[in-house]
């Protein structure tokens, strides 16, 4: 379970679920949603802030499995 340290109010959030993915600005960024929050809070994160931490690292293989690829 990958826990996220927001430094400005010190409170720390798991990633449940990656639900999105698209590129923004030339970046690769996916929607994930936390534990205990509603939709309302799910956020798009750039890969790069993502892809070292395991779980998500899970999370995201799942999500892409879960795709249908583009022909």
């Amino acid at each position: 379970i990958f826990i996220a340290s927001d430094s400005i109010e010190s409170e720390l959030y798991i990633i449940k679920e990656v639900k999105g993915k698209r590129t923004h600005r030339a970046r690769v960024q996916y929607l994930v949603s936390y534990v205990g929050y509603g939709e309302e809070y799910d956020q798009w994160d750039d890969f790069s802030n993502l892809k070292s931490i395991e779980h998500v690292k899970e999370l995201i293989s799942q999500y892409n499995k879960q795709r249908p690829r583009k022909a």
